[in-house]
């Protein structure tokens, strides 16, 4: 049960899958997940799942800098698969290209060995000694629709209804104008992962779909695709306002922070729960918060094939980190008990996130035109 999907704006690609893995067979697994604290998600749901949460792992794999795969079905089959496809491709390091791909997926026999399993493949090969072209391999039941925003999406698996039923419900409220270049689908895509975690938190309407539990992409960028990595999530709660001296006196804070960060291959996610009001100190051009109390939880999102000793390098690890990458949901209550879930990007230095485990705190720097994100009427 699972959600993975492509994108492709203005010549730019990306690849997302979802975190969570669940089965319709196995007992229902108590245990917490990012967006929830230290309390369990299927508990918060009183057993309304269409199946039960196993454990979080991931279902994106950069096979090398030219080849990306996101995968949904099931385990074994994907297992099986994925050991043969990087054998394969190690074996052909000289002579890698479509031709050899196919030969690959024929000689596998997918209808066959991949039945219960959905893939969506971008390979990036150059065509005579230009530029390197992406190309789409697709299998299993894949679902397909063109976007304003985001452009040409497939998605496939257990949560692709939901996932394509939001995002065509979702209006457009602050993104900039298109501009034709990487940053602006950089901007939308990460947004939209935002938007996704902010409703997961809000309601678990995703993870009662057996789907979500955290969200992984990976962008073709300079020439070869990389891992969206450093990047802090954080999650607000308040009113709607109109009235910009209200909403100054009612400055909205983050009551959750969860940061993405990569370590050999294997995702480490640490929450944070804020259980107090932060120190709020105002400067020229940013806003200062210290949080002194909370609830933190590390997570560690394993591959398929599990590296043992990288994880237990990384239980040992220091938990600081700081960065300037933030991408920020709102849940908005407005008078007349709707929601609003706006959400934004930044790469741009504007927001910096830093956790000082030695001193236990958690500070954000965020720029002043914070109080001015949530003063839009955002429909």
């Amino acid at each position: 049960m699972s959600l993975i999907a492509t994108f492709l704006k203005n010549n730019v690609c990306f690849l997302t899958a979802d975190l969570l893995w669940s089965s319709r067979e196995e007992l229902n697994r108590e245990f917490p997940l990012p967006f929830s604290g230290r309390i369990s998600a299927t508990k918060l749901l009183g057993g309304k799942l269409l199946a039960n949460p196993v454990n979080l792992m991931q279902k994106l794999y950069i096979i090398d800098e030219t080849l990306c795969i996101v995968f949904s079905g099931n385990y074994v089959e994907i297992k099986l698969f994925l050991e043969d496809l990087t054998k394969f491709w190690s074996y052909s390091k000289e002579n890698q290209n479509r031709v050899r791909l196919f030969e690959f997926l024929s000689s596998f026999d997918l209808y066959t060995n991949f039945t219960q399993s959905s893939f969506l493949l971008q390979f990036a090969e150059k065509v005579d000694e230009g530029l390197p072209m992406l190309f789409d391999i697709r299998h299993g039941k894949i679902y397909e629709i063109q976007h304003p925003v985001y452009g040409l999406i497939h998605a496939t698996g257990s949560g692709s209804n939901g996932f394509l039923e939001i995002i065509e419900k979702k209006t457009i409220y602050d993104f900039p104008e298109n501009d034709g270049t990487q940053m602006y689908v950089l901007i939308s895509h990460l947004s939209l992962l935002a938007h996704l975690l902010t409703r997961e938190r809000f309601s678990l309407e995703t993870i009662a779909d057996a789907w979500g539990g955290g969200f992984e992409t990976a962008v073709f960028q300079n020439d070869r695709f990389v891992r969206m990595d450093k990047i802090a999530y954080v999650i607000c709660n308040g009113k709607y306002l109109d009235d910009a001296v209200t909403k100054t006196e009612h400055l909205l804070l983050p009551n959750l922070l969860m940061y993405y960060e990569y370590y050999k291959g294997v995702l480490q996610i640490t929450s944070f729960d804020f259980t107090q009001r932060p120190e709020v100190e105002y400067a020229d051009t940013s806003i200062n918060l210290t949080y002194r109390k909370f609830l933190s939880n590390k997570f560690i999102v394993p591959g398929i094939s599990q590296d043992e000793v990288v994880i237990e390098e990384i239980e040992k690890m220091s938990n600081s980190f700081s960065t300037a990458r933030l991408a920020a949901g709102f849940i908005l209550t407005r008078p007349e008990n709707k929601y609003l879930f706006p959400s934004f990007f930044d790469d741009f230095g504007n927001y910096v996130v830093r956790f000082d485990e030695t001193e236990n705190i958690v500070t954000l720097t965020l720029a002043m035109h914070w109080v001015e994100l949530y003063s839009k009427k955002l429909e």
